[in-house]
């Protein structure tokens, strides 16, 4: 079943630093073994630093597909027929030869007469022939063991392509476990092998001169025997000296390297790329396939935030403007503004009490920042409130601003404003501050009695962030 790791980041108000490598680069690693992220894992990363993934306890070997390695000659199993066959003839002979001396010896002692000169033959051959099987098995057990330090190869191949092999000791563990029997360890592989091949010389050296014995006792019955057991020496010898000794010590020379370079390697897997933190996330995902090209392991996609990058954004809103609102005026011949009754006569200077401290206007903002590494996020503000009944009243908006962009992705677009406005405002004129007789306004008109006025408040505003410049 394939692995998925998912990993679940919580944004903090300080950076969590990962190393960081010499070039500047910042390197996560993941742990095969353990089955997690080092502890150096980023929760933040400063926006336009390069970023790389990697693996630590890892079969680096698992993982490629273009690994190669020198092919190794595995035909030498024939000495082992050889030597099977060999002793499998010697064993008639040498059981006839000692069953046959055996039955000589009852024959002359039940006939009281002495151990026959045919007695002494028998017992010869047999003595022979045993001390033949005997190095017949000495150089059996000598060709197992080339095998085994042969089959080594095969092994580190098994091994490279096992997952589970993450660091040098589980390697060297897969490897030589099969063949601990045979005394071969990563340090003494060309010396067990120098070893047994003397063996198996000095073996054939020893048959030869027995069957040099044999062939002198002039017995019939044992030179289809003698003929064969010659052959096979000469099989054997053809394999062990020449020029396939000098294959063998070539190919145990590779298998020791093979060996030397698999227990030595670095057991983490490289980044296969290196990317540079852009906009408000970097998202880090990754696949690592075996050989075979098989998906064996998955990181899903999950972003990283970024800070220290400039952004400029929009946003709009609803803004209260608190004081510099102006006010409207309006002529009243009473306090009601009745057209018959007593004080028609009369006309007064009205306040109107639609004009209050606080004022609600629909805002657009800009805001200019650097992304902070913390869950709240500082932005210099600049807005426009538009009247569009009267251009003339719109204001203009000087503050900072507050975002939170480590909340959720809703939450994250709300921005909260304040600062000072400034604008232009109705307020009454200069000349008619100081009339107190209001009989003389009787012949103006309301829109006459005000003027515009640059007028200084201040506001708060909350708006709907809809991006900008530098993000994702």
């Amino acid at each position: 079943m394939k692995p998925l790791i998912l990993f679940s980041l919580s944004l903090i108000c300080h950076l969590c630093t990962a190393q960081k490598k010499d070039d500047g680069t910042i390197q996560i690693t993941y742990n095969m073994h353990k089955g997690a992220f080092e502890k150096d894992f980023p929760l933040l990363i400063k926006e336009g630093t390069t970023i790389a993934l990697s693996y630590t306890a890892i079969n680096p070997f698992a993982f490629k597909s273009n690994v190669t390695f020198s092919d190794i000659n595995h035909s030498f199993q024939d000495g082992m027929d050889i030597v099977q066959s060999a002793l499998n003839g010697i064993s008639g002979p040498e059981k006839k030869a000692a069953d046959d001396a055996e039955s000589e010896a009852l024959e002359a002692t039940s006939s009281g007469k002495s151990i026959s000169s045919a007695g002494d033959y028998l017992r010869k051959k047999y003595r022979t022939l045993s001390s033949m099987q005997q190095h017949f098995g000495r150089i059996q057990q000598s060709i197992l063991a080339i095998n085994a330090i042969i089959t080594i190869d095969t092994l580190i191949k098994i091994a490279k392509n096992d997952p589970a092999n993450y660091s040098g000791e589980v390697m060297e563990a897969g490897i030589l476990k099969p063949v601990a029997a045979y005394g071969i360890t990563k340090d003494n592989i060309p010396e067990k092998f120098q070893s047994h091949q003397q063996q198996i010389y000095r073996g054939l050296d020893s048959i030869s001169f027995t069957l040099m014995g044999l062939k002198t006792l002039n017995d019939k019955t044992i030179q289809p025997l003698i003929d064969s057991l010659e052959k096979k020496v000469a099989a054997l010898n053809n394999l062990y000296t020449g020029s396939n000794a000098n294959v063998l010590l070539k190919n145990i020379s590779i298998i020791q390297y093979n060996l030397h370079k698999v227990l030595t390697a670095d057991y983490n897997l490289p980044p296969g790329n290196i990317s540079t933190a852009k906009g408000d996330f970097i998202v880090i995902s990754d696949e690592l396939k075996d050989n075979t090209g098989k998906v064996a392991f998955t990181i899903a996609p999950h972003p990283i935030r970024t800070y220290g990058g400039t952004r400029v954004d929009f946003s709009v809103g609803l803004a209260a403007n608190i004081g510099g609102n102006g006010t409207e005026y309006s002529l009243r011949k009473n306090p009601t503004d009745a057209k018959t009754g007593e004080d028609t006569a009369h006309v007064m200077l009205y306040k109107s009490n639609k004009n209050k401290l606080i004022q609600f206007n629909p805002v657009v903002f800009v805001h200019w920042y650097k992304t902070t590494s913390c869950n709240l996020q500082w932005m210099l503000t600049t807005g426009l409130a538009p009247d569009f009944s009267t251009l003339a009243n719109s204001r203009l908006f000087i503050g900072t601003s507050l975002g939170f962009p480590s909340s959720n992705e809703l939450s994250r677009r709300l921005v909260l404003s304040i600062g000072a406005s400034v604008g232009y405002a109705d307020v009454l004129k200069n000349k008619y501050r100081d009339w107190k007789n209001y009989q003389r306004f009787s012949d103006l008109d309301d829109i006459d009695l005000t003027e515009k006025s640059l007028r200084v408040g201040g506001f708060f505003a909350i708006s709907y962030n809809l991006g900008g410049s530098g993000h994702e």
